[in-house]
C-alpha cells in the first residue's frame, strides 16, 4: 500500500526506468509475502474450525515439490539465492495434496526469508525405513537453541524478521507440524545460529 501511494503521488518516478523497476520489484515481493501471511492465517483458522478435511491420495511428491519451487523462485532470485533440488523422478506418498503442498511452500518460503543474499537452499527427498523423507536446508541465519524449543508451540508464536526485513506471523511452522501429523508423519528441525537450518518431515511411502 505504501509503495503504491508513493507511485501515485510521484508520477515522475514512473519515468525513471531504474527507480521504477526497483520499486516494482520490492512491491512484487511485498505482495507475495503478504499473500503468504494471509494464506497461513486462513489455513490456521480453517484448521481450528475443523473445516480442512483430510483427503489422502497417492501423491507424486516430485511434482508437488516442483510446483512450490516455482512459487518461491522469483523471491529466491531477487535475493540471488541458489535454489537446488536434490532427487528426480516420481516418488509417491500416501498423503493429502493440499496439506503437503502448504507444508512444502511454507518450508521453502521460510528458507528464502532467513537466507542471506547469495545463499544456498536445498530441497530434496529420499526413502528411509519405508517412509519418504523430504527436507529443506539452508545456510541462513539459523535459530538459537532457546528459540528452537519454542518453534512448534502456539503459546510462544515465535516470529522474527527475515534477512531482507520480511515479516511473518509465526504460524507457518506450527501449521506445518499440524498438517504433517494429520498425514501420519513426523517433522524435525535442526539448526545452529548463523550456520543454517534443516527441516525435514516423513510421510508414509505409497508403493502400489
Amino acid at each position: 500500500k505504501s509503495f503504491l501511494e508513493v507511485l501515485f503521488s510521484n508520477k515522475k518516478l514512473l519515468k525513471d526506468d531504474e527507480k521504477c523497476d526497483e520499486i516494482l520489484g520490492v512491491l512484487y515481493n511485498t505482495i507475495k509475502q503478504t499473500f503468504n501471511l494471509l494464506d497461513n492465517l486462513l489455513y490456521w483458522a480453517r484448521s481450528q474450525r475443523g473445516d480442512i478435511r483430510y483427503n489422502p491420495i497417492k501423491l507424486d511428491l516430485n511434482k508437488i515439490i516442483d510446483q512450490n519451487i516455482e512459487l518461491v523462485y522469483n523471491n529466491a532470485k531477487f535475493k540471488e539465492i541458489s535454489l537446488i533440488k536434490e532427487g528426480s523422478g516420481e516418488i509417491f506418498a500416501y498423503a493429502d495434496s493440499e496439506m503437503i503442498s502448504a507444508v512444502i511452500r511454507n518450508l521453502l518460503s521460510n528458507a528464502v526469508k532467513f537466507t542471506n543474499f547469495g545463499g544456498i537452499i536445498k530441497i530434496g527427498y529420499k526413502i528411509e525405513n519405508n517412509a519418504v523423507k523430504i527436507y529443506v536446508s539452508d545456510n541462513g541465519v539459523g535459530i538459537s537453541e532457546d528459540n528452537l524449543n519454542k518453534i512448534f508451540k502456539i503459546a510462544y508464536k515465535h516470529s522474527t524478521l527475515g534477512t531482507n526485513k520480511e515479516t511473518g506471523t509465526g504460524l507457518g511452522l506450527i501449521l506445518c507440524k499440524e498438517f504433517v501429523e494429520k498425514n501420519n508423519g513426523t517433522i524435525d528441525i535442526e539448526s545452529r545460529k548463523n550456520q543454517g537450518t534443516q527441516i525435514s518431515f516423513e510421510l508414509p511411502l505409497c508403493e502400489d
